[in-house]
């Protein structure tokens, strides 16, 4: 695949959080397009201090997607690699953790690219359709089912719902709202679970935050990928 050359855009939000390791704390989100994909964070800012809950690297090719989480919590650290056949999850020592095989009709959705997903599946959307995809779910160590539906058409905004496909699911995530502008180009408010951890140390739990985003523009070329 050419490398498609684009300029770096960022979005920023913060957030109040009230949850257990991040009382009264300052989220921030940094989202950075890249020449081949982009790279989505997660800042805490409490009394003073600085650290990166969350930092992965997307790198979207023709034939494979990348994801390399170069910060979060221990049990997030390592490379999750998806091609049309399966997605191999590879922990930090570069040791495969799970692989699992895709079907050729299933539809791939990572958290980092539900806006990427609703683009790519905008017309039918919009229809009326709810439609499933797949995503890695850490602790089952396996692929699981989300259903994505349009919620709400405003004069500015489109609402989606993002939520759990199974029963089962309903034990890893609630559901997830996300905001694009009247266009589908922007992300412009998001509502539920992130990927980011709620701490870096101690057992694994996901941050959620609610609030608008700003500059949050979508990556184009995802929306052709292999994915979906």
């Amino acid at each position: 695949m050419n490398k498609l050359l684009c300029t770096s855009l960022f979005f920023s939000a913060h957030f109040t959080v009230n949850a257990a390791d991040v009382d009264q704390a300052d989220i921030h989100m940094s989202h950075k397009l890249t020449d081949t994909g982009k790279i989505y964070s997660v800042h805490l800012s409490q009394k003073q201090k600085n650290t990166t809950l969350y930092s992965a690297d997307i790198d979207v090719q023709t034939n494979q997607v990348t994801v390399t989480v170069s910060q979060g919590h221990p049990a997030q650290i390592g490379k999750l690699i998806i091609d049309d056949e399966e997605v191999v999850a590879h922990s930090s020592n570069g040791k495969i953790a799970w692989r699992e095989s895709r079907k050729p009709k299933d539809k791939m959705c990572l958290p980092a690219l539900f806006g990427e997903f609703i683009l790519a599946h905008l017309d039918p959307l919009k229809s009326g359709k709810t439609l499933t995809c797949y995503g890695p779910i850490l602790k089952a160590k396996k692929l699981a089912p989300f259903n994505v539906a349009l919620i709400k058409d405003t004069p500015d905004t489109l609402v989606f719902e993002i939520g759990p496909g199974s029963f089962g699911m309903w034990f890893f995530m609630g559901t997830v709202e996300v905001h694009l502008n009247k266009t589908a180009t922007k992300m412009v408010y998001y509502k539920g679970i992130t990927p980011a951890p709620q701490g870096l140390e101690g057992k694994m739990a996901y941050l959620e935050y609610e609030g608008k985003i700003n500059n949050y523009n979508l990556l184009n070329h995802a929306t052709h990928s292999i994915l979906w």
